[in-house]
């Protein structure tokens, strides 16, 4: 192959540098790119799996690389790497591919086995792209305790309904240190599945899940978070859930539903005396029930698009709360029922009723 001078020199000299000095070079350039070097020579073989943080992704092909002999070798290094140094401990791994070899899948969830192993991992970002990526359990995730940080887009966990039944009767601790939690075109394996991961990660504070849906077995279909202390931040966008209950998660702050689902019926909020903003963009839904236990100081921004909605409940006492439509906001304060009453006559946005 040819190579310009400053190319060819730079090939001679690495393989002269000291071990340590690789070993803090390769973890500093894209990991694909510190794959290439490592091809070079053997002295520099498994220098890139080194690194605190590994980002694997096959986007765009890249130079003819094999991405399925990448990951092998990175699976190497973490199982076979049996005295690896603290400073080689991983904190963020990151991959995003495309899941049309079982090999790969394999791989993933050996990985994943490493991982709750090493217990040092904060960050896990999984995007698995034409075919979901399919995980023999949810124990599988969930042995990881260390995380602080989880996003999963396209991934399903296997399995039937009795570990999800006896996960959800016991006590246990799911994920303890779990404060931010992304969900992406997922098929969810359970109704309990989003009771677990948050009233059983007590340090969760947002919760974004979008594209998501329940298996087709199971026909209750709703989306449950009975109680949370920690939660601050709930967006849930183009899910094809019937039934949204939140009640007692008594710090949220923000609470965001999105959907042109014709499946979504009816939506509660309960309990959730912190509030600030709540935005229902809900083109199906037909139902809103919204109460507070106290909350007389409480300024309450809503916006509200529900064209189908037949009950609107808003259940306070001495409660104050504005409505924001897409041009600003509305310092007037007002009665809700009087509101109610007449978007349900008119069926006009509350906040037209301002101007």
């Amino acid at each position: 192959m040819a190579k310009t001078n400053g190319e060819d020199e730079a090939v001679l000299l690495l393989p002269q540098l000291p071990n340590d000095i690789i070993r803090r070079i390769l973890p500093l350039i894209p990991t694909k790119s510190a794959f290439r070097i490592s091809l070079f020579s053997n002295q520099f073989e498994g220098a890139w799996c080194s690194g605190p943080e590994i980002d694997l992704d096959e986007g765009n092909p890249d130079g003819g690389i094999n991405f399925t002999n990448v990951l092998k070798r990175y699976l190497k290094f973490r199982t076979e790497g049996k005295d690896l140094r603290p400073d080689q401990s991983l904190f963020k791994f990151r991959v995003r591919m495309a899941m049309d070899d079982p090999i790969r899948e394999d791989i993933l969830e050996k990985l994943l086995i490493c991982f709750a192993k090493e217990r040092s991992i904060k960050v896990l970002d999984l995007s698995c792209l034409t075919i979901p990526a399919r995980l023999s359990s949810l124990q599988t995730l969930i042995n990881i305790k260390s995380l602080t940080s989880l996003s999963l887009e396209s991934v399903r966990i296997k399995g039937d309904a009795a570990p999800y039944m006896r996960l959800a009767s016991s006590s246990d601790l799911l994920l303890p240190f779990l404060k931010t939690m992304s969900l992406k075109s997922m098929q969810l394996p359970h109704s309990n599945f989003s009771d677990m991961l948050v009233t059983r990660c007590p340090s969760i504070e947002n919760l974004s899940v979008i594209s998501c849906c329940f298996d087709l077995e199971y026909q209750q279909n709703k989306f449950l978070i009975p109680h949370s202390a920690t939660l601050k931040c709930l967006e849930l966008r183009d899910c094809n859930f019937r039934y949204i209950s939140v009640d007692s998660c008594w710090n949220l702050e923000t609470f965001t539903s999105v959907s042109e689902s014709p499946v979504v019926e009816e939506l509660s909020l309960s309990e959730c005396d912190k509030l600030e903003k709540i935005e229902i963009l809900e083109k199906h839904l037909e139902s809103i029930d919204i109460s507070f236990l106290d909350n007389k100081t409480l300024s309450l921004k809503i916006k509200v698009d529900t064209p189908n909605l037949t009950s609107f409940t808003l259940d306070s006492e001495d409660m104050r709360h504005k409505c924001i439509d897409g041009q600003g906001s509305f310092t007037h304060f007002f009665e809700y029922y009087y509101i109610l009453e007449e978007y349900k006559r008119s069926r006009t946005d509350p906040s037209s009723l301002f101007r």
